[in-house]
C-alpha cells in the first residue's frame, strides 16, 4: 500500500458489485478497524455497483484492514472481502555531539567534535547531513561504511541506523578570552514522504585558562652620591597569563617621580 505520514487524512473506498444473478438487499459493508462506512444505497440490481467511504488518519506503520460485504438475495445470504494496505511515516532524526578534550587553557588546542547520528523513525532517510556553524571548524566526515549502516549507501540510514562523524578544530586566542566555545550541530535527513527532519544539539568546551600580570622594575644608575642625580627606572611589563590583558597601567608612589610612558609602539 502506499505511504502516508503519520497524521495525515486516509481515504478508503470499497467497490460494491452485484456479479450474481438475482437482485440483493440489505447490502451493508463494514470493516475490521473502522468505524462508520457510507454507502449510496443498501439495495444492488443485477450488475449493478456502488462506492462506498471512509475515512480517517494515518497511524504509524504498517496498518492493514479488510472491508468486508454481506447482502441478502432469493438465493440466501451472500458475503465477499477485501484487505487494504498503507504505511504510516513517522521519520525522524536524532544527533548527539561530544568534543574531547571538553576544555582548553590556551589557543593552538586541538578539539575533535563527534556528531552521532541516528535515524529514531520508521522510514528510510536519505541525503542525511550534518551541519555546524563554528568558524574554523574542519570538514565533517561521516564512517558510512561502519558496522551499524554498511549494508546502505552512504548518506542513508535505515531505521534504527546510526552513523559517526567528526570534525577537528583548534582553540584561538579569542577562544581563550571568551572562556568558552558554544556551537550547535544539526543533523538532517529526506524521508520517502513529507518534509525533511532535523535534530540539534549544542555542545561547549570551556577554558580553564587564568589571567596574571609580572612587572620587574629596575634603575639606572643604581647608586648616587649627590643631590640632582638623574635616575631612570624602568618598567618591564609581560602578561604571564594565558587572556589577554587590557586597560594595562603602571604606577609608582614615589614623591617626586616623573610620568612613567610605556612605549606601546
Amino acid at each position: 500500500g502506499p505511504m502516508i505520514p503519520v497524521g495525515n487524512a486516509v481515504n478508503w473506498t470499497y467497490e460494491v458489485t452485484n456479479d450474481g444473478q438475482l437482485p440483493l438487499t440489505n447490502v451493508a459493508v463494514s470493516d475490521s478497524d473502522l468505524g462508520a462506512i457510507t454507502c449510496p444505497k443498501n439495495a444492488l440490481a443485477v450488475g449493478e455497483s456502488m462506492t462506498c467511504t471512509a475515512n480517517g488518519t494515518a497511524v504509524a506503520g504498517q496498518y492493514a484492514n479488510t472491508g468486508s460485504v454481506t447482502a441478502d438475495s432469493a438465493g440466501g445470504a451472500v458475503n465477499d472481502s477485501d484487505d487494504s494496505h498503507y504505511f504510516g511515516s513517522a521519520p525522524s532524526i536524532n544527533i548527539v555531539k561530544s568534543a574531547s578534550p571538553t576544555t582548553y587553557a590556551a589557543s593552538g588546542v586541538g578539539i575533535t567534535y563527534t556528531f552521532v547520528v541516528s535515524n529514531t523513525g520508521n522510514a528510510t532517510l536519505t541525503a542525511v547531513t550534518v551541519t555546524d556553524p563554528l568558524p574554523g571548524l574542519g570538514a565533517i566526515t561521516c564512517n558510512w561504511a561502519g558496522s551499524s549502516n554498511a549494508a546502505t549507501p552512504a548518506g542513508t540510514l535505515s531505521p534504527g541506523e546510526t552513523v559517526s562523524c567528526s570534525a577537528s578544530y583548534t582553540t584561538t586566542q579569542a577562544n581563550v578570552d571568551a572562556g568558552k566555545v558554544d556551537n550547535t550541530a544539526t543533523a538532517t535527513g529526506t524521508p520517502p514522504t513529507g518534509p525533511n527532519v532535523q535534530d540539534t544539539d549544542p555542545e561547549t568546551i570551556t577554558s580553564t585558562a587564568a589571567p596574571s600580570i609580572g612587572i620587574v622594575k629596575t634603575a639606572s644608575p643604581t647608586t648616587y652620591a649627590a643631590s640632582g642625580v638623574g635616575i631612570t627606572y624602568t618598567f618591564v611589563v609581560t602578561n604571564t597569563g594565558a587572556l589577554t590583558l587590557t586597560g594595562v597601567t603602571v604606577t609608582d608612589p614615589l614623591p617626586g617621580l616623573g610620568a612613567i610612558t610605556c612605549n606601546w609602539a
